[in-house]
């Protein structure tokens, strides 16, 4: 049996795709020796600042990772759609010729899948897919102009693609009701994102802390989903004499960030670089409070971040601008977050107040449900299941 894997983005490269991507591929090659599995993905592209060294191909027995050099995605809308068709030319030139019996296909943005699902059709075989976001739902509200110019070419290629598909697996069950309404006849799975290893032995490390202000941490992407460059120089400028806020990461609103920053001469909020998960750890290790954001945007009640997962591993409170799904997952399952609703200032100075520091914080439960190992297992038994069933 032979699988095609394609992800839009994998190790070494950054972000909730690679990461998960990279442990389901590594664990389906371990476990289950007598499939031969095909990885197709760009070289890492994620984020400009971010360089790191890595092989064009590489065979781990009967794992093939081969890595497409395309452009740089950056911010630009048109620079993505220009890396994605580099990207599919090389996949549909690597594939020609090559027998495959499933194909996967993990994607946030849907072309992924869309390129999976003809690959799919092309050559015969059975396809999975794995969804980490509503395309169409974040498009429509994050740029009206180009979701209307876009909209029968992209709603055509979604119903195409999801028709196509075998199984789907939601990463988030807040999008279930958007298959159920759209597509009540497909099979839908939840495997969510998970905890990595790295982050489940640190519960009894700390860090001695030279600063006598509290840190707050943020660390993700930096763009438009997040609205950083809205929310955060106001609030730091208002516990400028208490709070320094780390943030860690890159992406299209960055240099807005920044040159928000500069303009009122902002001296709490201190911007790094992307860095690996060695890096980052120690990061998170010297904060105090971890910090997540979301825009006020219908389409981002239904997500679930993935940065949840890391920050619920390190047993320090969470500072929530959630709303949805996210919200009432992190109620149910996470203790000691703190809420405001998204983009409101005065909320989230409030919410910071009420947070107790310094007193024992302990996750076992959650990380115990929700580590990667366990997740990526029974995520790659589901597969195998679909190819043999």
């Amino acid at each position: 049996m032979k699988i095609l894997f394609l992800s839009y983005y994998f190790e070494p490269d950054l972000g909730a795709g690679a990461f998960r991507n990279t442990a389901l591929a590594n664990e389906l090659s371990k476990t289950y020796k007598e499939i031969e599995i095909d990885v197709c993905s760009t070289a890492p592209i994620r984020y400009d600042t971010y360089k790191k060294t890595f092989n064009i191909s590489e065979k781990k027995e009967n794992l093939i990772i081969n890595r497409f050099e395309t452009v740089k995605s950056s911010s630009s809308f048109f620079n993505h759609i220009l890396s994605f068709f580099i990207f599919a030319w090389k996949v549909k030139k690597f594939v020609k010729g090559k027998k495959y019996d499933l194909v996967f296909a993990s994607s946030s943005r849907l072309m992924t899948a869309f390129l999976g699902a003809n690959i799919a059709k092309s050559k015969k075989c059975i396809l999975y897919l794995d969804i980490r976001d509503i395309f169409r739902d974040v498009l429509r509200e994050m740029n009206k102009g180009i979701f209307f110019l876009t909209f029968p070419f992209f709603y055509l290629i979604e119903i195409y693609t999801i028709k196509k598909a075998r199984k789907i697996n939601l990463v988030s069950e807040g999008f279930e009701p958007y298959f159920k309404k759209n597509f009540p006849n497909s099979d839908l799975s939840f495997f969510t994102n998970g905890i990595d290893d790295d982050f489940l032995e640190l519960n009894n490390k700390i860090l001695n802390k030279k600063n006598k202000k509290i840190n707050i941490l943020y660390a993700g992407n930096i763009g438009l989903g997040q609205s950083l460059e809205n929310f955060l120089p106001k609030l730091a400028k208002k516990l400028k004499y208490s709070h320094d806020f780390n943030v860690i990461g890159d992406g299209g609103k960055k240099k807005e960030l920044k040159s928000k920053i500069e303009e009122d001469n902002i001296c709490n909020i201190i911007l790094k670089n992307p860095m690996t998960r060695e890096d980052l750890i120690e990061e998170y290790l010297k904060a105090d409070i971890l910090f997540l954001h979301l825009n006020n945007l219908e389409a981002f009640e239904k997500v679930l971040p993935s940065k949840i997962f890391e920050y619920a591993a390190m047993n320090k409170p969470i500072l929530a601008g959630v709303s949805g799904f996210a919200k009432d997952f992190m109620i149910k399952n996470i203790s000691d977050c703190v809420f405001f609703s998204p983009g409101k200032i005065d909320e989230a100075y409030s919410a910071i107040n009420k947070i107790k520091l310094n007193e024992e914080i302990n996750r076992i439960k959650f990380v115990e449900n929700f580590s990667r190992k366990k997740i990526t297992v029974n995520l790659a038994k589901d597969i195998y299941s679909i190819l043999y069933g």
